[in-house]
């Protein structure tokens, strides 16, 4: 991934008065923000302000090593709860305050409750940083082993976790990497992959239950279970008059819930059953298969009388 980063000149400030004195350097926390017009190409200022408008998230350090006595690695994880929002631009910023380092990436859309994890490193190199942060752990020990984790979970897709039958359904990587390769199949159905976009289509013959989408992605493995159901009519709700409203007009409009389906367009709205109850759950009214009032019927005279309650029945 390409970056565009440096060390501000606070953070040089800090980190010289820090080094001269032998004092510990402590960065607290990763910042991220959604800066307007910069990408990954565009040069980082070392007098950059970050204007609080466009920070989307504050996240803690995950991890922190060394590559050898002067350049330590701060890590860290956005699990599958964060977002949803985008970012440009992170940074590392210190116990007082102070954003000692940013870098300028391309953007990433963080989406919550979609199976996405996203890892970041920041490299940060001054004199005596290993000793200066008490970083005791070589970035070695944990990246070799942990770079396939990273390589799986963060092969990351936005798009319907249910689905239905007779349904094409689209996924948007949050991560495409046009210099990975990358590999798709799925048990039940047909899957395809196009310019960072996956495209699902379950027959209408399958069986409601689970299809196990699997993405491959430089030999790394991720496996998505994707649920399938029957497509389904919304229940209708009564919108007018409102459930148990006192003192309605002799002759109101029943209005219901617009006709829904899931997913859109599965089914056609053909007719209506309106029934009215009274207060003692009494049928006052009736009409079925009312093909003229699918949506809103107007009582006629006699129906109700004064001081009567509505109750919910479409």
């Amino acid at each position: 991934m390409a970056v565009n980063g440096t060390i501000t000149t606070a953070g040089a400030a800090y980190l010289s008065q820090r080094i001269s004195a032998m004092a510990t350097v402590t960065i607290d926390h990763f910042v991220m923000a959604n800066v307007p017009g910069i990408d990954e190409s565009t040069e980082a200022d070392q007098d950059f302000v970050l204007d609080e408008d466009h920070i989307v998230a504050t996240v803690p350090i995950y991890r922190l090593s060394h590559n050898g006595e002067n350049s330590v690695v701060y890590s860290m994880v956005l699990d599958g709860n964060e977002g949803d929002y985008d970012f440009n631009w992170y940074g590392l910023v210190t116990n007082t305050g102070v954003i000692l380092a940013f870098a300028h990436i391309p953007t990433v859309a963080k989406r919550a409750a979609v199976g996405q994890v996203i890892n970041r490193n920041f490299i940060l190199p001054f004199s005596a940083a290993k000793s200066l942060t008490g970083a005791d752990i070589p970035s070695e020990s944990w990246q070799f082993d942990f770079t396939e984790t990273i390589a799986e979970v963060t092969v990351s897709l936005l798009g319907p976790t249910y689905v239905y039958l007779g349904s094409s359904n689209v996924y948007e990587f949050t991560d495409w990497d046009d210099f990975s390769d990358y590999s798709v199949s799925c048990d039940v159905g047909v899957v395809t992959l196009e310019n960072g976009r996956l495209t699902l289509d379950i027959p209408n013959d399958t069986t409601a239950g689970e299809c196990l989408l699997t993405v491959i992605r430089n030999g790394s493995t991720r496996i998505i279970v994707i649920r399938i159901g029957d497509p389904i009519v919304a229940k209708p709700i009564l919108i007018a008059p409102v459930h148990n409203a006192p003192n309605i007009v002799e002759r109101p409009t029943l209005t219901s819930s617009p006709f829904k389906t899931f997913p859109s367009n599965v089914d056609t709205h053909l007719s209506t059953d309106w029934e009215l109850y009274d207060a003692n759950d009494n049928l006052v009214f009736s009409s079925y298969n009312d093909t003229a009032n699918k949506v809103y019927l107007k009582l006629n005279e006699g129906v109700l009388v004064q001081g009567g309650v509505a109750i919910n029945g479409v």
